[in-house]
């Protein structure tokens, strides 16, 4: 947040170059297991994506050639779970679909290069901090071999209609990269792609034995497309 208002004061000192907006959007998003035991389920691929959205304001400080921009808001991100779940704890397995909405303010700084006068190429970092996430167990049975389920040390409650604040840690650190095109003057259309430096959670494997196989680290990405209106340019 200090980092936000010395930019937004230094963007305020070169007024002359500002340009203020509103972005709107539809995200897909997904959680990202690292190091999962493929040749016990058969793929790597263990949740399939969910729509979001994001809604943020935006400044920049625009050069001819390039811009530094800053985009607080909002933006809701997660994942449908495919594998078997059992709490540590009460040793209560499912074998449903869990689909996770994760709802996050961020805070997106930016570098922009101008391609040309309709082309926009950004690279930069987001902070996002997680206010609340919710789970919801579905009817559909997994697609996944039931045989292997997954145990996590973190979730000490577990209900069977709705699971909340099951991912510890609420600080994330992201890189994105995106393309915009300018439609008119005053609108943009966006596209972007973000991948989580930082571990939501860290999950262990097990067989039905209680063989403890392996550990995975789950991270957020998502592909996000939006539209930016420029209230004064």
């Amino acid at each position: 947040m200090l980092t936000a208002f010395i930019l937004m004061f230094t963007f305020h000192i070169a007024g002359q170059k500002m340009e203020y907006g509103i972005i709107g959007g539809m995200d897909v998003s997904a959680f990202r297991m690292s190091n999962t035991p493929g040749e016990k389920i058969g793929t790597s691929w263990v949740y399939n994506p969910v729509v979001g959205y994001n809604l943020n304001a935006t400044a920049e400080y625009k050069n001819d050639t390039w811009g530094l921009s800053i985009e607080p808001g909002f933006i809701q991100k997660g994942g449908v779970q495919l594998f078997g779940y059992a709490n540590f704890l009460s040793r209560y397995t499912t074998n449903y679909h869990v689909v996770t909405r994760l709802n996050y303010l961020q805070l997106p700084l930016l570098y922009n290069i101008y391609l040309s006068d309709v082309f926009c190429l950004s690279v930069g970092g987001e902070y996002s901090y997680l206010i609340h996430s919710g789970s919801t167990l579905t009817n559909t049975p997994n697609s996944i071999d039931k045989t292997l389920v997954a145990f996590d040390s973190t979730q000490d409650q577990f209900d069977l209609k709705y699971i909340t604040n099951n991912f510890p840690n609420h600080h994330e650190l992201s890189g994105i990269i995106g393309i915009s095109y300018a439609i008119t003057d005053e609108v943009d259309v966006r596209l972007r792609y973000s991948y989580g430096a930082t571990e939501l959670a860290t999950v262990s494997w097990m067989d039905q034995s209680g063989f403890i196989y392996s550990a995975s680290h789950i991270r957020n990405h998502y592909l996000q497309v939006s539209l930016k209106y420029k209230l004064f340019y």
